[in-house]
């Protein structure tokens, strides 16, 4: 698939130990599924795959899904269908707000068309999936067969010769189901455990017992904070205690939760001294969109210039200092405008704080005729895509 050029499979396995881990006595990893793409990461990708892998491309020509007005799944199809060229349209649950949520703008800036729906409705169709009149279909959060079938690929790439114990987070249940089908398939010795992230007593395992038939897996539903999307004292300080320490970062809707659950799990002696764990990072850090403080200002005639030569002896290096915008962390309507047309027309999300200004000062240099036609350019992208967590609402 000319898609997976723009994805890191397979994603790597890292390990990591905290404070609590070493006190249990454990070897804890975590599947960096995260790393596969800032947005289109985790079981995101993998529920996607499923669909891209089965439908031919050519028998389609625009995608039709489903989703909250927080999806990640919407904005990873949103995210998809830039990068592949192809109208998409996100089926919303729920009446039209006035102003659109961050998430719902990156959907918009991706370029994908946003259909809102009564919640009534919305239970009769969010479950549609298949080709209909060259329109493929995915059902909510891509939880279907095909979407299982994605999710094997977590295990199926992955060395889990040493892993005695799995956790995932689990929201609707087709991630698990999968790397579940691939265990009983291959008849591995591991265990694999779900930690429920919305309210509701043995809910996770009677539906993925109703949709796919898969029975014995040990769902925990008591680590759910409050329920889908809410949050606590206790988990958000667990989670910036676990960045500082391991320097991953965990999202509060999903992730965060299955940590947390591991390391009481670890006090309950539920799991063993000695177990060795792998926990499955799903991704989904746009949880944190609108989470984050504004930074301070840095702008200054000649100021990289001097720095690098004062810090590290280095001259002779152009610095162009006057595409700043108005100085760090700062935008205007220029620059926004700039990165909507980028994203929609490349499918290569570029950051409001440096990449973005990196990008139209290309455009601009372009137009000065400082970059000669012909030139052949190479941008490196640096990331800083969290730069977004504070700047969504400008979109």
């Amino acid at each position: 698939m000319e898609i997976l050029k723009h994805l890191n499979i397979p994603s790597p396995v890292t390990q990591v130990s905290t404070e609590w881990s070493e006190k249990a006595g454990i070897t804890l990893s975590i599947k960096r599924d995260d790393f596969i793409h800032p947005i289109i990461s985790g079981n995101k990708w993998r529920k996607l795959s499923g669909f891209l892998k089965d439908y031919d491309s050519t028998t389609y020509e625009s995608i039709v899904t489903y989703g909250g007005a927080f999806s990640n799944h919407l904005v990873a199809t949103a995210a998809t269908c830039a990068i592949l060229q192809i109208p998409c349209l996100g089926i919303i649950r729920g009446e039209e707000p006035k102003e659109l949520n961050p998430v719902l703008k990156m959907c918009e800036l991706y370029g994908m068309n946003l259909q809102f729906i009564s919640r009534e409705a919305y239970k009769e169709s969010n479950r549609g999936e298949g080709l209909k009149q060259k329109v493929l279909y995915i059902p909510e959060g891509g939880a279907s067969d095909l979407g299982t079938i994605g999710c094997q690929e977590i295990l199926k790439e992955t060395d889990i010769s040493e892993t005695d114990k799995v956790f995932l987070a689990c929201g609707t249940g087709t991630t698990i189901s999968g790397m579940a089908e691939y265990v009983k398939e291959k008849q591995l010795s591991l265990e694999v455990f779900g930690i429920q992230v919305l309210k509701g007593e043995g809910y996770i395992a009677r539906d993925i017992k109703q949709e796919y038939g898969i029975e014995g897996i040990k769902i925990y539903d008591q680590f759910h904070c409050g329920g889908y999307a809410k949050t606590n004292e206790e988990l958000i300080d667990f989670i910036k205690h676990f960045t500082k320490e391991t320097g991953v970062l965990l999202d509060p809707i999903y992730t965060g939760k299955m940590m947390l659950a591991i390391k009481k799990l670890c006090e309950l002696e539920e799991i063993k001294r000695g177990d060795k764990i792998l926990a499955i990072h799903t991704g989904g850090l746009t949880g944190w969109f609108g989470k984050a403080n504004e930074l301070q200002v840095l702008k200054g005639e000649g100021y990289i210039a001097r720095d690098i030569k004062q810090e590290y002896g280095i001259e002779g290096i152009k610095i162009y200092d006057q595409f700043h915008c108005g100085g760090y962390a700062k935008t205007n309507e220029e620059l926004i405008d700039f990165i909507k047309h980028f994203t929609k027309e490349t499918g290569v999300l570029l950051d409001p704080i440096y990449t973005g200004k990196m990008m139209l000062a290309i455009k601009k240099l372009c137009e000065l005729e400082e970059i000669k036609r012909g030139d052949k350019i190479l941008a490196i992208h640096t990331g800083g895509l969290t730069g977004w967590f504070g700047k969504a609402n400008e979109l």
